[in-house]
């Protein structure tokens, strides 16, 4: 469940935004130059900025240039509602049946 903040899923694994610490979000603000209100954390410098501050948690050597090479598909995971199941057996036959016009 996200929070106040959010969510950022990184390489699969989800990162809750509201388990940043005070400091981490004054140097976020100081980062962007603006308080933390006024920050849109969709743009892309402050996704890169939060990218480099939950990886830096794990390994303190990730730096922001490797933040940076992030590519946004490993940001974005597919919602259930964006996956479509596999037919069942019966039903792509029966889904064919409905495409296909029929000879007269």
């Amino acid at each position: 469940m996200a929070g106040m903040l959010g969510e950022l899923t990184i390489d699969g694994k989800a990162y809750t935004l509201d388990d940043l610490t005070l400091g981490e979000l004054e140097a976020l603000e100081d980062h962007m130059s603006l308080p933390i209100a006024q920050i849109d954390l969709n743009s892309a410098r402050a996704m890169k900025f939060l990218v480099w501050l939950l990886k830096h948690r794990e390994d303190p050597s990730y730096t922001l240039q490797q933040a940076g090479d992030i590519k946004i598909t490993d940001l974005i995971q597919p919602t259930a509602e964006d996956e479509v199941p596999p037919p069942v057996d019966g039903e792509a036959a029966e889904a064919d049946a409905e495409t296909v016009p029929m000879a007269a």
